[in-house]
C-alpha cells in the first residue's frame, strides 16, 4: 500500500487518479509533497463522524469534506471503470475504523464498480499505527488492490475531501 507523505507545505488539489498513480511502489522518486488544498468555490458537504455521502463527479460544483478530524479518518473511494456511475464515496470513519460492511456500502453507493477499478486514499492527522493500519488491510482484504489504496497520515489540518472534479486535498 502507497503511502504518501506530507511535507509540511500546502499545494494545488490534485486528481485522485494522478495521486493514486504518483505514488504507486513501483515509481521511482520522492512519494511526499505538500498537503493539497481544494478550491473554496461552491457549496460543501461537511461530513460528520460516522456518516458518509456520495458525491457526483461532473459539472456541477461541489465539494465534500470529512470534518473534524482527530482521530478519525477521511476515506475516499471512486473508480476509473468507465461503466461506474461518475461519483465518489467519503466516508468519515470514526477512530479510522474501517469495517468490510463500510467497504461493502462504498462500492454499492458506486453502482458495484469492478474491484480492481476502485482507488482510495486514507488520510487522517495522527502518526499511522496498527489500529489504522487494521482498517487499511480490510478495505484490501474485500478486493480492492493494495496499490490503489493511498495512506496519507499526519494530516495537519483535521479535515479531507473530494471535489466534483475528483480532486482531494483539505
Amino acid at each position: 500500500m502507497p503511502v504518501y507523505t506530507l511535507d509540511g507545505t500546502y499545494g494545488m488539489a490534485v486528481n485522485i487518479s494522478t495521486l493514486v498513480m504518483q505514488v504507486q511502489p513501483d515509481v521511482a522518486g520522492d512519494h511526499s509533497g505538500p498537503l493539497p488544498r481544494l478550491p473554496t468555490a461552491g457549496p460543501v458537504t461537511n461530513v460528520m463522524q460516522g456518516l458518509t455521502h456520495l458525491l457526483a463527479i461532473g459539472p456541477v460544483v461541489d465539494r465534500a469534506v470529512a470534518f473534524g478530524l482527530l482521530t478519525c479518518a477521511a476515506v475516499i473511494y471512486a473508480s476509473t471503470d468507465a461503466a461506474a456511475a461518475p461519483s465518489a464515496w467519503i466516508h468519515h470513519s470514526p477512530f479510522g475504523v474501517v469495517t468490510p460492511a463500510d467497504v461493502d456500502n462504498a462500492r454499492a453507493g458506486m453502482g458495484n464498480p469492478p474491484w480492481a477499478s476502485i482507488l482510495v486514499i486514507y488520510a487522517h492527522p495522527k502518526p499511522s499505527d496498527g489500529g489504522y493500519e487494521e482498517s487499511i488491510a480490510a478495505i484490501v482484504a474485500k478486493g480492492v488492490l493494495a496499490n490503489n489504496v493511498v495512506h496519507i497520515p499526519n494530516l495537519s489540518i483535521p479535515f479531507f475531501g473530494i471535489n466534483h472534479l475528483g480532486m482531494v486535498g483539505f
